[in-house]
């Protein structure tokens, strides 16, 4: 841990003084070794802060798993009056596979920017369009039912189920370029 905090120290110290845009790299290397020696060495002088400021957060803060799995942190701050809440999703590039590359990133754009359609603040105007993605996860949950009581009786999918994913698939992304491109 000691290590890694050193480390972080470093590299700020070295983007604060912009040592990576010189072109000498013996010269950053020397520097940058000198400084991981020393940033160390008072990274270990200040671990009895650190362990205290942990176990104080320790103390603050209460977590729990809700029965859908989302895990939950809550900490309770005396001197603010306001409410902060941080979302932390666990999905993106790296949890995506092949057939969904750039879901995360389509959704990140839709959550944070919205669209000409979904976003607004006018709920007449949006209204349509979330009635018909109610409609396209209605479908989904049907096909994905459909699936696991085929791999229960383990039965092959059928031509034609594989068919209706697909078909699925293709209108599910025309409707999300429609909503986007609109």
């Amino acid at each position: 841990m000691c290590f890694i905090l050193g480390i972080l120290k470093l590299f700020i110290v070295c983007f604060k003084v912009q040592i990576f845009h010189h072109k000498k790299s013996n010269k950053v290397l020397i520097i940058l070794g000198i400084y991981l020696c020393i940033s160390n060495v008072s990274v270990y002088a200040d671990t009895a802060i650190f362990s205290g400021l942990k176990k104080s957060l320790e103390e603050k803060t209460r977590t729990f798993q809700m029965e859908n799995g989302l895990n939950v942190l809550m900490m309770k701050r005396e001197d603010s009056p306001t409410i902060a809440v941080y979302t932390k999703f666990l999905v993106g590039s790296a949890d995506e596979t092949p057939e969904i590359a750039g879901t995360a990133h389509l959704l990140e754009h839709m959550l944070f920017k919205g669209t000409k359609n979904i976003g607004t603040t006018n709920y007449e105007k949006e209204k349509p369009y979330l009635e018909q993605i109610a409609v396209w996860g209605k479908r989904l949950d049907t096909l994905r039912l459909k699936e696991l009581e085929m791999k229960e009786k383990g039965e092959e999918p059928s031509d034609e189920f594989k068919n209706q994913i697909e078909t699925l698939k293709k209108g599910f992304i025309l409707f999300w370029n429609y909503i986007v491109n609109s």
